[in-house]
């Protein structure tokens, strides 16, 4: 089947990293090249806008991100958030009711940033791997105290709610609870953390809505990804690219299974359908 792709949408981290967290030189020039053709190249993440890493997006060309697990969109040349599909204040502070029986770490994402209680700071080792420890201290905003007064106080909605456990079957628990609650939406990225968004914002939806504000049908978008997260956006694209290191549930609903992310899979798949 021959593909016309105009707008690629990609996970980060296992996706378009590598497991040193960087970026290969292929990879690199197989976004350069697809620009050059005229295909537009964005990062869909569950990060928040202000976790974007540099090294993707100061690349020439990449002038959109999705964030936050598809809850907004950026024009990355101007900032300006051109979609959004946020949690509720009183949707946030029922979650979190249901949240407050399981030991876990949690972070906020408001207005395209990552906050967490600055009681966590000298656990990370317990609640998440050590190769997120960096990115951590780099991105997220310490608050004092408890997350529900943080929020209340804030009075904004939530882009997303990141729990991470170090329990796995009070993982499983809490999954099983918030999944009774349909007013969000639960998926995850790692094996032990759990990722709330409204109900309806997903990856899938904004790559979709960007493919509508740029005049591109969804049979010209190609999506790449390896996590749970990504599962809405390979299922929505007219080409949705498994990872070779993906999860299985990834891989049974791509058209396309690529190498891994240690083999420059994103390349691989640019080349042999766009370039």
């Amino acid at each position: 089947m021959n593909y016309d792709i105009k707008l690629i949408g990609l996970d980060l981290d296992g996706t378009v990293f590598n497991d040193n967290k960087h970026i290969t030189e292929r990879t690199l020039n197989a976004f350069s090249s697809a620009i050059d053709k005229g295909v537009t190249v964005l990062p869909a993440t569950g990060r928040p806008y202000q976790g974007l890493p540099t090294e993707f997006t100061s690349i020439q060309g990449i002038n959109y991100a999705i964030t936050s697990n598809g809850s907004s969109i950026r024009d990355l040349r101007n900032g300006e958030l051109i979609y959004e599909d946020l949690i509720t204040l009183p949707v946030a502070l029922k979650a979190l009711e249901i949240i407050s029986d399981f030991d876990s770490m949690m972070e906020v994402y408001i207005d395209g940033c990552g906050y967490a209680s600055s009681s966590f700071v000298n656990r990370l080792d317990d609640y998440m791997p050590t190769a997120f420890i960096p990115y951590f201290h780099q991105t997220k905003k310490l608050f004092n105290g408890d997350a529900r007064d943080y929020i209340v106080g804030r009075n904004k909605p939530l882009e997303k709610i990141n729990l991470l456990f170090r329990d796995m079957s009070e993982r499983e628990k809490a999954l099983r609870k918030l999944q009774e609650f349909s007013d969000i939406s639960v998926t995850s990225a790692i094996s032990n953390n759990l990722e709330l968004n409204s109900a309806t914002a997903n990856k899938g939806n904004a790559l979709l809505a960007l493919g509508e504000i740029l005049g591109i049908a969804p049979e010209q978008i190609m999506a790449c990804g390896d996590s749970h997260n990504d599962y809405a956006m390979i299922k929505a694209a007219g080409l949705g690219v498994a990872m070779g290191n993906a999860v299985p549930e990834i891989k049974a609903i791509s058209d396309y299974i690529t190498l891994s992310n240690e083999e420059d899979g994103v390349a691989y798949a640019i080349e042999k359908f766009v370039l």
